[in-house]
């Protein structure tokens, strides 16, 4: 079984909305702990989900993708869908080139069901070290790229000197698309204690990101674009070897644009701090 924030991390489906599926009937959890009220799903019901968000994409309402599912459709319809969709997305796509991304990675998803990650997870130690670093709570997804390049620019007028490769961590319990608490790290050398401003209201401090014994990590290859499918990899490697997710997720860049201009050379580390899953849960 598998508590509603961890599913929320593994289908990359917002606490929010797993909540409104259950109210209005469309995806129930599998078990809801009558003492505590925590949902509680399975791995089996990611298929449902993945049809659940695909046929959204398409612009239908939630009774008519209701309708549908009780149907039955097979994963050649609903690809077939999809594409229809995807021609028309291809007519205005400077507007919904995020729009069509995202139903491309759902097509993706659905043909993926039933085959084994292709990447490689290990659980490891990690080192507490110093950072320079500045948080920021982000409106969406959207203002991530912006975000970036502001707090980026600061560092590299400053001369920050670089220990390691910098980092993101999002504090978020589960998968968010808004209100995203975002946090730039860049690890700096045990003798820097310089602050440097960002602007007139905005100031990267130095703290110490802890040591942690039980860390699952996965690497991801190329563009960002398609990033969220090793998220769900990761996630599921583990939920499936009994591991709770406890911590951040974090991104350290090992190969970032300021190392290359090419999407496809970019290596990106993805970690979450977990903890084994006592015997007794349910």
């Amino acid at each position: 079984m598998i508590r509603i924030g961890e599913f929320s991390q593994l289908s990359r489906v917002p606490v929010k909305t797993l909540r409104f599926y259950d109210e209005i009937g469309l995806l129930k959890p599998a078990i809801v702990d009558k003492f505590t009220s925590y949902r509680y799903y399975t791995l089996d019901q990611l298929p449902r989900l993945h049809r659940i968000l695909a046929l959204k994409e398409l612009g239908l309402s939630l009774d008519q993708i209701a309708t549908l599912l009780n149907e039955d459709l097979s994963v050649e319809q609903i690809r077939g869908m999809l594409r229809l969709k995807q021609a028309e997305l291809q007519q205005h796509i400077h507007e919904e080139q995020e729009r069509l991304a995202r139903v491309e990675a759902r097509i993706r998803r659905i043909e993926m069901e039933g085959q084994m990650p292709t990447q490689e997870a290990v659980i490891k130690q990690t080192p507490s070290f110093r950072v320079l670093a500045y948080r920021e709570l982000l409106p969406d997804t959207k203002a991530i790229p912006a975000f970036f390049e502001h707090v980026m620019g600061a560092v590299m007028m400053s001369s920050v000197p670089f220990s390691a490769p910098m980092l993101a961590l999002y504090h978020h319990d589960a998968f968010r698309t808004v209100e995203m608490d975002t946090e730039i790290a860049i690890p700096v050398p045990d003798d820097y204690h310089r602050e440097v401003r960002i602007d007139e209201q905005r100031v990267m401090t130095i703290r110490t990101i802890p040591a942690h014994d039980t860390v699952a990590s996965m690497l991801h290859h190329g563009s960002y674009a398609n990033i969220d499918d090793t998220y769900i990899a990761l996630s599921r490697w583990i939920v499936e070897r009994g591991y709770n997710i406890i911590g951040p997720a974090a991104e350290v860049y090992l190969r970032s644009m300021g190392d290359t201009q090419n999407p496809d050379e970019l290596l990106t580390e993805i970690q979450f701090v977990v903890e084994k899953v006592p015997s007794s849960t349910v």
